[in-house]
C-alpha cells in the first residue's frame, strides 16, 4: 500500500481499538525498552490515535505507520535468545565455559539500543523487504573455528566423523584473508558483530535484479543498489551460523537446497566469487568458486545488514535508568 493509499484508507473504530490494544500489549510485554526514537514515535502515534477517537475523527492506515518499527524491533529483539542459544549449542561460544580473554557478547538490551542508534533508513528498508529477517550475534573467530562447529553438527544427519562441507581449494585459500580482514584470533573471541540477514530457505531474486546477466554484472548491480547504501552481501561466517540454526530445527530445515547463495560479503579471488549449496541426497555442503563471467540463474543474493561493534563497548548506547 502506497503512502497516498494509506492516507485515504479509513479504519473502522472497532478495528482501531484492536490494533491499539495490540501496540500497547507489545509495549507492556517487551521486557527491554525500545530504542528511544522508536519508543517516542510509538507513544506519539498512540496518543494521536487516542485523541482522534475521543473527538470521533476518522483514523487512517497511515496513522499506524509507527507499528512497522515497533513490530520490527520486538521481533528482532525476541530472536536474541535463540541466537545466543544456538552459539552455545553448536560450541562456538559458551558463556559458562568461555576463554577469560574472550570479548563478552552484547546483551539483548544493548543489541536493541545499538540497532536503534545505528540502523539507517536504507538499512531499515532492506530489512523490511526481507522474507525472513534473522538476527545474528556473530563472534569474531577464525574460519577453522566455524568449519569445526559446522562439522560437529553432522550427527543429526548420520554423518558422524565426516566432513560436512566439500570445499574447493580455491575457496579455502580465501579463508586466511577473511580472518585477516576481521582480525580473527585463534582460540578466542576477539570481538562481535550484529547482523540481520535474509534467512529464508532459498535466496530470493531481488527487486530489479536481472538473472539473465553475468554474475559480474549482477554483483555490480548489487554493489550499486545495496552495498553503497550500507547493505552487504552475506559472508561465510554468517552463512554457517544460519545453516547451523536451520540444522537445529526439528525436523532440520537446511537452506540452499537446490539454489546456491552468492557469498559476496567476503573477499573474492581473481574474478571468481564463492557460492554455497546444500546437496540433500549427499547430505553435503558445497563451497565452491564460480566464474563471474558466467550466467547462473540458480544462484542468488542474501542481503545482510551488519553492525560492527568494538570497545569501549556499549556504555555510550545505554542510558542509565
Amino acid at each position: 500500500m502506497s503512502a497516498a493509499e494509506k492516507i485515504q484508507q479509513e479504519i473502522q473504530p472497532n478495528m482501531v481499538a484492536d490494533r491499539l490494544a495490540e501496540a500497547e500489549g507489545m509495549l507492556k510485554d517487551e521486557k527491554v525498552r525500545l530504542p528511544d526514537e522508536v519508543l517516542e514515535a510509538v507513544v506519539k502515534g498512540i496518543k494521536n490515535i487516542s485523541e482522534k477517537l475521543e473527538k470521533r475523527l476518522p483514523v487512517y492506515e497511515s496513522d499506524f505507520d509507527f507499528m512497522e518499527e515497533l513490530e520490527r524491533f520486538v521481533k528482532l529483539g525476541s530472536q536474541y535468545g535463540e541466537a545466543m542459544a544456538s552459539l552455545k549449542e553448536c560450541g562456538l561460544y559458551n558463556p559458562e565455559d568461555a576463554n577469560p580473554k574472550d570479548e563478552k557478547p552484547p546483551t539483548r538490551e544493548e543489541v536493541i539500543q545499538i540497532m536503534g542508534s545505528k540502523l539507517t533508513k536504507e538499512q531499515k528498508e532492506a530489512i523490511r523487504r526481507m522474507k525472513e529477517p534473522v538476527l545474528q550475534i556473530v563472534p569474531i573467530k577464525t574460519m577453522t573455528n566455524y568449519l569445526t562447529v559446522l562439522d560437529n553438527n553432522t550427527p543429526i544427519f548420520g554423518k558422524t566423523g565426516k566432513r560436512l562441507a566439500n570445499i574447493w581449494p580455491s575457496t579455502e585459500a580465501m579463508f586466511e584473508r577473511i580472518d585477516e580482514e576481521c582480525k580473527a584470533k585463534k582460540r578466542m573471541v576477539s570481538g562481535w558483530k550484529i547482523s540481520i540477514i535474509e534467512g529464508s530457505d532459498l535466496p530470493n531474486l531481488l527487486n530489479g535484479e536481472n538473472e539473465r546477466t553475468t554474475l559480474r554484472e549482477r554483483m555490480e548491480w548489487f554493489d550499486e543498489n545495496y552495498v553503497k547504501k550500507g547493505i552487504d552481501g552475506i559472508g561465510f561466517k554468517n552463512w554457517i551460523l544460519l545453516q547451523i540454526l536451520k540444522f537445529s530445527k526439528k525436523p532440520p530445515e537446511p537452506i540452499d537446497n537446490g539454489m546456491a547463495t552468492i557469498i559476496n560479503g567476503d573477499v573474492m579471488n581473481n574474478g571468481f566469487v564463492s557460492t554455497t549449496l546444500w546437496n540433500n541426497p549427499n547430505r553435503t555442503i558445497f563451497m565452491r568458486d564460480e566464474n563471474t563471467d558466467n550466467i547462473l540463474k540458480s544462484v542468488g543474493f542474501r542481503p545482510t545488514v551488519n553492525i560492527k561493534i568494538s570497545k569501549p563497548w556499549y556504555s555510550k548506547w545505554i542510558k542509565k535508568k
